[in-house]
């Protein structure tokens, strides 16, 4: 049971109970008809009264069990005229008369002996048992009070013959705490260094077991006071929750050299204990850099990823090798002078691999174009790009290693599939292995293409570092040439 729920217990019994008594640890409840209740104290009350006697004590007037008895038996009369038996008016008329037995002891009329009183109380029960029928039931409810702890409920029945349950029925609730919220919110679009006037977008996912009230970041900066930012106020009680916000760190005033550690947190609604709970995701620790600095480090990861692609096409290159040297039986002269199983087995293998190793390289071409449009985020996202520069990489890098790793290299492995069935067919297999090795040199001349355009985003890097050099120097020369000036007009004043 979810901690701090109401709980109503609904309970259907196969035959009609005069009674139910709940025990829930914290005191026992009796479920039956009021007006049986009220028959029930009355009886408890005469016990007392002959208990009291018992002891010496002088027993205290019983006129008012005997009006409360026959406010009680007038209801049970009309409840008899609607089911008519003898069973119920001699019950009634029973009764009726020790109500009336009650009023001559109480008027000193008759002795009250404590024997006396508790044949009384003896009379009352017996005849009491058949009224019970009357207003006997089958269901019954049971509210409990909202749960902070593990409950244990024992249940007695009692049916309109009198049987009780001899064990009672037992049921344990165990209660489930409230648990925080989980966080799956990432950092997008940013590696560990961000310049000062840098974007931080977050997506993602955040889910509660019952409810979520709001998602906020809380940061460090080195050498500053803890702070938080809304990044999402959760208008309504939702389970679950995208997350699609961004952090502007210029209004914070960072400089170069320092670092900041940011952490997405999330509360839920839960008003229990001590209140809602806060559930926290990862936290990421980032360099604050100069914009030279960063692109400084991009234009690295440019260079290893042009080395990887270029691995990348020396292995395709061994695939087209590999196909292009496929002999067939029957289709020009054998591979070698083994037995023709061992030639088929050979065949096949090299097949295999070379689907296997492109399968391999589409996976890592499209590895490569992640990293570029990550380049791209960051230049962006860093707010370091030129328009220029985004359309480089978006369109002359990316987007082409996309179309090899999504179009290009599947339809060269459509094509070994059909090589590799056919494999021991002399008749079909030399067409299927053409057809491999020309989708091998489309998929060899687009990665050459890229490679190239590359090479020139080194050089327009290249360029552009040179320009801002240029810039750099031309500021110094113009600085110290003021700075002479005003040199010269010191000397001249002081002359």
């Amino acid at each position: 049971i979810p901690q701090g729920a109401e709980v109503r217990l609904l309970a259907e019994s196969n035959k009609p109970l005069v009674r139910a008594q709940i025990d829930g640890g914290d005191g026992a409840e009796t479920i039956a008809d009021a007006r049986l209740k009220e028959l029930a104290e009355i009886v408890a009350a005469q016990r007392k009264l002959a208990a009291s006697a018992e002891d010496g004590d002088q027993p205290p007037r019983q006129a008012e069990l005997a009006e409360r008895l026959a406010r009680c038996v007038d209801p049970f009369r009309r409840l008899a005229a609607e089911r008519p038996g003898d069973l119920y008016s001699q019950a009634l008329d029973a009764l009726a008369e020790i109500g009336a037995e009650m009023r001559r002891l109480d008027e000193g009329r008759e002795r009250r002996s404590s024997e006396r009183l508790r044949g009384l109380a003896d009379r009352l029960e017996r005849a009491a048992e058949p009224i019970g029928r009357l207003v006997s039931f089958t269901r019954f409810r049971y509210r409990l009070q909202p749960l902070s702890e593990d409950r244990r409920l024992a249940i007695g029945l009692l049916d309109v013959d009198g049987i009780r349950s001899p064990e009672p029925i037992r049921l344990h609730l165990s209660v489930v705490g409230d648990e925080p919220p989980q966080v799956a919110v990432r950092l997008q679009g940013i590696g560990s260094a961000i310049t000062p006037q840098a974007r931080l977008p977050f997506q993602g996912r955040i889910s509660d077991d019952y409810g979520l009230d709001r998602v906020w970041l809380e940061y460090v900066v080195e050498g500053r006071a803890a702070q938080q930012e809304t990044l999402l106020k959760v208008e309504a009680a939702v389970t679950e929750q995208s997350v699609d916000g961004a952090l502007d760190v210029r209004p914070l005033g960072l400089e170069p050299d320092q670092k900041m550690l940011i952490t997405v947190k999330a509360g839920d609604r839960c008003d229990l204990g001590e209140g809602p709970n806060a559930g926290t995701g990862d936290r990421w620790m980032l360099d604050v850099v100069s914009p030279a600095q960063l692109r400084a480090m991009l234009e690295a990861r440019e260079i290893v990823l042009r080395q990887r692609f270029e691995t990348i096409i020396e292995d395709v290159a061994q695939i087209r090798d590999t196909l292009a040297l496929l002999m067939f039986d029957g289709a020009g002269k054998a591979e070698t002078d083994s037995p023709p199983e061992r030639r088929q087995t050979v065949r096949l293998l090299r097949i295999q691999r070379a689907r296997g190793n492109g399968q391999k390289d589409a996976h890592e071409t499209l590895g490569v174009a992640e990293a570029f449009a990550d380049i791209r985020h960051e230049l962006v996202n860093n707010r370091i790009y030129t328009e220029e520069l985004r359309i480089r990489i978006e369109q002359d890098i990316v987007a082409p290693l996309e179309d090899l790793g999504n179009t290009q290299f599947l339809e060269l492995d459509r094509r070994l599939a059909l090589l590799e069935k056919a494999a021991n067919n002399s008749d079909e297999a030399p067409a299927l292995r053409d057809s491999a090795v020309q989708q091998v040199d489309l998929i060899l001349r687009s990665m050459r293409g890229v490679l190239a355009r590359i090479a020139e985003l080194e050089d327009f890097n290249e360029a552009v570092e040179l320009l801002r050099s240029i810039i750099g120097e031309q500021e110094d020369l113009r600085r110290q040439t003021l700075e002479r000036r005003k040199g010269r007009l010191r000397q001249l004043l002081e002359k």
